[in-house]
């Protein structure tokens, strides 16, 4: 009766290993037992999952691969990433030799997650044929924090003012504000701290010198300062910023 106890329990735990083992498929399985690809390779590392997959198409052959890219995606969490509160969203489109090329990243309040970058290309008819990029997994405490803001009115009243941060770093690194131009910014949400990060890339002094500015743009404080070009004399502060 002893034995019969014992198998009895090795076949449950078995049967259970393999639920558990069909319940938590990696992506490129659940991927390849979809569709049919000309190309696929997913990567899964740390909050980020890369992929590249090409020349996209159903196996069910009912199923017309007419779908939009972020239907697809949404078929797959680890692809899409969307939580409640931050969501796929459009950041541009191009038309290229009678391709369309979509960017997507995920954003809360029309602001995307760093790293979160998506790329869907389609044919002149706008049937997808491939998409490729990352997606990074929302962190609870990025979500956290992300959620004290419920409208974009409501962040832009926390927020520091791009003139304001620009102006504290010139102060920072001795340098005249008026040498300063803005060439590009850039706001991200960033899992890590988590925060709001507003970068901007400077040239001062006539392009003789480029820099990268990172702030919070919560609190103001300058939390990195990268020398891209420097032609003439270094800025002495210009190290140690993390």
């Amino acid at each position: 009766m002893k034995f019969f106890h014992i198998s009895v329990m090795l076949l449950i735990l078995t049967m259970s290993q393999g639920g558990l083992a069909n319940d938590f498929k990696t992506i490129q399985q659940q991927l390849s037992e979809a569709y049919r690809f000309d190309f696929l390779d997913v990567r899964e590392q740390y909050q980020l999952t890369r992929f590249n997959l090409r020349g996209i198409q159903p196996r069910a052959l009912s199923d017309q691969a007419d779908f939009s890219g972020v239907d697809f995606l949404r078929q797959f969490p680890s692809l899409s990433q969307e939580t409640p509160l931050f969501q796929l969203s459009e950041l541009s489109t191009t038309h290229h030799q009678d391709r369309i090329h979509q960017q997507y990243a995920t954003t809360h309040l029309s602001i995307p997650v760093r790293g979160s970058d998506i790329r869907i290309h389609r044919d002149s008819s706008g049937r997808l044929g491939s998409i490729n990029g990352q997606s990074v997994a929302i962190s609870p405490r990025l979500a956290g924090f992300a959620s004290q803001w419920g409208s974009e009115a409501e962040l832009d009243q926390s927020r520091v003012s791009a003139p304001q941060l620009l102006s504290y770093a010139a102060a920072e690194l001795d340098i005249p504000s008026r040498f300063m131009t803005v060439t590009r910014s850039q706001t991200e949400w960033v899992n890590e701290a988590p925060n709001l990060r507003q970068t901007f890339d400077v040239t001062v002094g006539g392009n003789n010198m480029r820099v990268l500015l990172e702030f919070d743009a919560i609190t103001g404080d300058l939390l990195k300062v990268d020398n891209r070009i420097h032609l003439h004399q270094p800025v002495d502060k210009m190290v140690g910023y993390q």
